[in-house]
């Protein structure tokens, strides 16, 4: 920390985030006497760190993490295929009176229309939005999206669409992994939205990449009867039958 303040020629940082926190050990690691949450804290008492944050992907244990208000905000997927913050996260933050972040409102590149993509988390209980763009068209059309507050009609049918492209229920926590290097959080997420809607030039770019590891998964012998990468789900979720579905994007 003290090499970033001489690095950016600045004495203090307004947010300092324990970054991707996502199973119980890494937060006990974290939290730790001599962790990174105790290192934070001693920086923020010396002036040097305004606010100190917590970033994951398991909504359902950031909200447990958050509980003894030991941070000050915290950063979490919330889009029309990863709507999971709303269940308990973003209530406990709320009352926690945290400052809420939401990332990926368009999940990697994946959600469209982007207006919609954008108006989602817009019209939730969240203070800041991050949106990755790449061009100055891509941050007019993000400006364009919340121009306009979100009615309750609107925000009823945007609640309704991502039950529906929820479905896929994957918190993209990374615990899976595939023996032949199929992104398969990309393909879970992605799988409602596909069906639904298309794949904006991004996701099929994606999907074109993966092609062949994906054609794989059908033929791969030690995951025929219990597939590797279910096995470390904690969610229990049906990853080899999505991405043998996903085989039939190639058509």
């Amino acid at each position: 920390m003290e090499r970033s303040l001489d690095r950016m020629k600045t004495d203090v940082i307004d947010l300092l985030q324990i970054h991707y926190v996502n199973t119980v050990q890494e937060f006990k690691a974290a939290m730790e006497e001599d962790g990174a949450y105790q290192a934070a804290l001693e920086m923020k008492r010396k002036g040097h760190v305004r606010f100190i944050g917590l970033t994951g992907h398991r909504p359902e244990l950031l909200a447990k993490w958050i509980g003894k208000g030991q941070f000050d905000q915290v950063l979490f997927h919330l889009n029309l295929a990863q709507p999971f913050a709303l269940d308990e996260l973003i209530p406990e933050a709320t009352r926690q009176q945290m400052g809420k972040t939401a990332m990926k409102p368009l999940s990697g590149g994946f959600i469209q229309p982007v207006s919609q993509a954008i108006r989602y988390p817009y019209s939730q209980d969240v203070h800041v939005t991050i949106s990755g763009m790449i061009s100055v068209d891509e941050v007019k059309e993000n400006i364009a999206a919340m121009r306009e507050d979100v009615g309750d009609d609107e925000r009823r049918e945007l609640e309704a669409l991502a039950v529906e492209l929820g479905a896929h229920n994957c918190r993209r926590c990374n615990y899976c992994s595939c023996p032949i290097g199929v992104t398969i959080p990309d393909i879970m997420i992605s799988s409602q939205v596909r069906r639904t809607f298309g794949l904006l030039p991004k996701g099929d770019g994606f999907y074109q990449k993966q092609k062949d590891k994906i054609l794989s998964c059908a033929d791969y012998e030690p995951c025929r009867e219990k597939p590797l990468c279910q096995q470390q789900c904690p969610y229990h979720l049906p990853m080899r039958q999505v991405v043998m579905e996903a085989a039939g994007y190639f058509g």
